[in-house]
């Protein structure tokens, strides 16, 4: 923690920080009495061999992200030949601050769980004019996302996650039960290795690092106070995580993965906007909601399996979502779009690849195109 506030103290440079951050292109849109902020990289070309191609890429961060912790993975979604994908294969990206975070407004009234945020953002993309999208989400944005697919079924065409939060079995408290006393009394008569492997961290998560989770779906105000005072409180409370979650033999070594200034920039986009109070009150609204199970995802489903703090066996997500592509990257935390920006970018493009047919190759489109 010293290194990092000496660090942004003394070395950090926000004007060049800025600089770049306004490299992209920054709009906001009033949605429900809310000036919602997005940042966009258009597409480099567009696809005209397939009508059904999606013209946009919808990604939802959740916390403690930004909109900014995409700006990686946007410049190879607008550009797939930058990881040696079709270049037809590029979409737009719509990188927006979900309301309390960012550059976003803060709901002055209680009731925004992540239903109501995902009837937000199918409102925003309505706005914005695309008919044909893909969503994609990580941490409580794999929560938004399932709600933006099933109120905007006409124009949402597919799902990319990076994680799941669901329970084991949809509408089944018993086997629910079942299933997670399998994984407690004897895993590996039930579960492949890689399953086990990426679901046992949940035990360390649930002892060690679950004590955030409670403050902010319970008090979230009272920890706030104290965190919109003290630059050094807020990268204390936000810093542990990126230390706990970014995949990393010893917690000291995120910072040199994740890279210093990015995580400075995302510190100073919750300093600046002083909504750390309006971003951790989204685990209050969500624990208060008492919501009914979601409805199932029709639309084709895409899990890009990083090492998180859980992630649930396949057959357990197919209750929820229709799964078309499962993939477990072999390295990349939970905060992937920052960790492996290439590897993320290019699951979603083949993702969406596969929704025309294609594996999204140079090789396959010009035998398309030959065809």
């Amino acid at each position: 923690m010293k290194d990092i506030v000496s660090y942004w103290k003394d070395d950090y440079d926000w004007n060049k920080q800025k600089d770049y951050l306004n490299s992209f292109e920054h709009g906001k849109i009033m949605i429900d009495g809310l000036n919602i902020h997005y940042m966009r990289v258009v597409a480099r070309t567009r696809s005209s061999s397939h009508n059904n191609y999606p013209q946009a890429l919808l990604a939802l961060h959740g916390w403690p992200g930004s909109f900014y912790e995409f700006h990686k993975i946007s410049r190879f979604i607008a550009d797939p030949s930058l990881v040696g994908l079709d270049p037809s294969l590029s979409m737009d990206i719509i990188c927006p601050s979900v309301p309390g975070f960012g550059f976003s407004d803060a709901p002055k009234t209680s009731g925004y769980h992540t239903r109501k945020l995902g009837g937000i953002m199918v409102k925003m993309m309505k706005e914005l004019g695309y008919k044909k999208y893909l969503v994609h989400g990580g941490d409580f944005g794999s929560v938004i996302a399932p709600a933006v697919a099933n109120l905007d079924r006409d124009h949402c065409i597919g799902m990319h996650v990076t994680g799941v939060y669901t329970p084991p079995i949809r509408g089944s408290s018993f086997w629910t039960v079942v299933e997670l006393a399998k994984l407690y009394v004897a895993p590996r008569f039930f579960f492949s290795e890689i399953e086990i492997e990426r679901m046992m961290p949940i035990l360390k998560y649930a002892a060690h690092d679950l004590g955030y989770v409670i403050q902010q779906s319970q008090q979230p105000q009272t920890v706030s106070y104290g965190l919109t005072d003290s630059p050094a409180g807020l990268a204390g409370w936000i810093v542990e995580k990126y230390a706990s979650w970014v995949e990393t033999k010893q917690p000291q070594d995120a910072l040199s993965i994740i890279g210093r200034d990015d995580l400075i920039t995302t510190l100073m986009i919750y300093w600046m906007n002083g909504n750390i109070v309006s971003s951790t009150r989204l685990y209050y609204e969500e624990a208060h909601a008492y919501l009914d199970a979601p409805e199932f995802v029709v639309q084709p489903v895409a899990g890009c399996l990083i090492k998180d703090v859980f992630v649930p066996p396949r057959r357990w997500v197919e209750s929820y979502y229709n799964i078309t592509r499962w993939t477990y990257l072999a390295r990349g935390g939970h905060f992937s779009a920052l960790e492996v920006p290439t590897e993320l970018a290019t699951d979603i493009l083949q993702f969406a690849a596969q929704l025309i047919g294609e594996d999204g190759t140079a090789a396959s489109a010009n035998k398309a195109k030959a065809s």
